[in-house]
């Protein structure tokens, strides 16, 4: 029967750290200073301190596309999105845009770039020891996808030991 079934009970991850972040009508400002403030954080082991902004859609003001676009221009250096499906605005052929969505990917794991805009398509399988926080940029669909997308973070449970990773959720009625 089911003497061997093993249910994990504890879920928790003690290396994570939520944070509500009210946006007070000022979204965007809210999401710049979270991005500059981890980035000026410490690099433990002179790691690149790597960042996901989870969107809950591809297209749109606040699409990640749009966003990823935005940043880039703000930031003065590249930050690229990943979805399932290609954004409306962008310029690939779809072959182009899966061969992007696989360059992304490869940049991101090799450290080559440090922040991404995400949709929920961005994969569990995403097993990068360095990402040191994530925003929720709109509330997602569930507490459940909330916790499973900020546990992007932290994988490396040495590492965060000591030094726990932000999970911030921008909430607020402001729409852009």
């Amino acid at each position: 029967g089911n003497m061997n079934v093993r249910t994990l009970t504890d879920y928790s991850r003690p290396e994570l750290s939520f944070q509500i972040v009210p946006d007070r009508g000022r979204k965007w400002d809210v999401l710049l200073d979270i991005i500059k403030k981890e980035q000026d954080k410490p690099k433990p082991n002179g790691l690149k301190r790597c960042g996901l902004i989870f969107t809950n859609t591809v297209n749109g003001d606040v699409g990640c596309y749009s966003l990823a676009t935005r940043l880039s221009n703000e930031l003065g250096r590249e930050v690229r999105y990943f979805c399932g499906s290609q954004p409306k605005d962008s310029v690939f052929s779809n072959d182009k845009f899966d061969k992007y969505k696989c360059e992304t990917q490869a940049l991101f794991k090799e450290d080559k770039i440090d922040l991404l805009v995400v949709t929920k398509a961005f994969g569990m399988g995403v097993n990068k020891s360095n990402i040191f926080y994530t925003v929720h940029y709109g509330i997602p669909s569930s507490m459940e996808s909330l916790y499973q997308e900020g546990g992007r973070a932290a994988r490396d449970k040495k590492l965060f030991k000591s030094n726990r990773a932000t999970c911030y959720v921008i909430f607020g009625q402001s729409q852009n």
